[in-house]
């Protein structure tokens, strides 16, 4: 599931984030880049919800931490290697 558009945001730990429609599922999937280079796909997520990080005036690790990470009903997936998002 490649094809993400990544935007680079300003925080301690994340590098860069994208957003897209799985076709298949029709649920969200926010993909996350952190300052390692490892990504992750995090599902389900809202588009309202994936642009809320866009806006925040606080720290962008902890709103992703409290609003992704830590939501129960959002799954995630380490990207293999050959679906890394350049």
């Amino acid at each position: 599931m490649s094809n993400f558009k990544m935007y680079s945001i300003f925080s301690g730990n994340l590098r860069r984030i994208g957003w897209k429609l799985n076709e298949e599922t029709q649920k969200g999937v926010l993909r996350a880049e952190f300052m390692n280079g490892q990504q992750y796909d995090y599902s389900p997520v809202t588009q309202e919800k994936y642009k809320e990080i866009f806006t925040l005036e606080g720290s962008r690790g902890k709103w992703f931490n409290e609003q992704i990470k830590s939501d129960i009903k959002i799954k995630y997936q380490k990207v293999e290697d050959e679906d890394l998002t350049p």
